[in-house]
């Protein structure tokens, strides 16, 4: 199996930016996605530039009352005063078609500009939130991707513990939801064959399990592992303990690591 190790959120603040550039430092990671306006953005896209043995995307952000790249002027359907609304709104917002896709665009291309625009070469792009698997998001991703000629997605999540998998009926509609908009990536754009993450099930220890389930998989399908690597929060240590132990685990195995740049 060829597994990307994969960090969101780098640059978010201070703590997350250490505790993911120690990762990398670690080998227990492959690839990030940089926030575009955090108070550590410039230092992410710093440490992104000079390794450029790692892939490096962006982590478009267009939820949770963080700021825009964009003039608020030009994308006020996506704003409450002058910040993204909560990421809920936003989710019940694109349901009833009250978004404006030309805003997105606009805003996506000004996100991946930033990195560009700072020389770090973009792999492929990810969400906050995983807003991009709304199918307006989708399709205004599309276009702003295509205009950088970028061509990778992150895909929904499709990789559950057995646990979580067989967790009752609210699992099962979620599944079918993200199956559905799973569905609309995969025709739109390059990504990995599989992809986990610990985050939204609270999974802890998961590294010994997930070797279970890949092994046996073909070897030569793609999996991402995404986490967000901190110190100060407790979920955020969790996860950054949590792949430095797979990562280990990865290493005496028959598995290889990979980036983005070999999708």
């Amino acid at each position: 199996m060829k597994i990307i190790l994969h960090a969101d959120d780098f640059g978010f603040d201070n703590d997350t930016l250490k505790a993911t550039i120690d990762c990398f430092e670690k080998g227990a990671l492959t690839s990030a996605t940089i926030m575009p306006t955090m108070s550590s953005t410039k230092d992410a896209l710093a440490y992104a530039k000079e390794n450029s043995q790692y892939s490096f995307g962006v982590h478009l952000t267009y939820v949770d009352r963080l700021r825009p790249v964009s003039n608020p002027d030009k994308i006020k359907s996506l704003l409450k005063n002058d910040v993204f609304l909560p990421s809920n709104k936003i989710r019940i917002k694109s349901f009833l078609n009250l978004l404006n896709k030309k805003e997105i665009v606009e805003e996506t291309k000004r996100q991946i500009g930033l990195l560009l625009d700072s020389s770090v070469s973009v792999s492929h792009v990810d969400s906050h939130g995983h807003i991009h698997k709304f199918p307006i998001f989708q399709e205004a991703i599309e276009e702003a991707i295509n205009y950088f000629n970028i061509k990778k997605v992150r895909k929904g999540q499709d990789t559950f513990l057995s646990t979580v998998d067989k967790a009752g009926l609210k699992r099962k509609l979620l599944n079918a939801i993200n199956n559905k908009m799973d569905s609309g990536l995969k025709k739109k754009f390059l990504s990995t064959d599989y992809f986990y993450m610990p985050t939204n099930s609270f999974d802890v220890d998961w590294g010994k399990e997930i070797l279970k389930i890949i092994s046996s998989l073909d070897n030569e399908h793609t999996l991402e592992i995404g986490v967000h690597p901190g110190y100060n929060d407790k979920w955020r240590l969790r996860e950054y303990k949590d792949i430095i132990l797979f990562s280990n685990l990865i290493k005496e195995s028959s598995n290889r690591l990979i980036t983005w740049n070999d999708i």
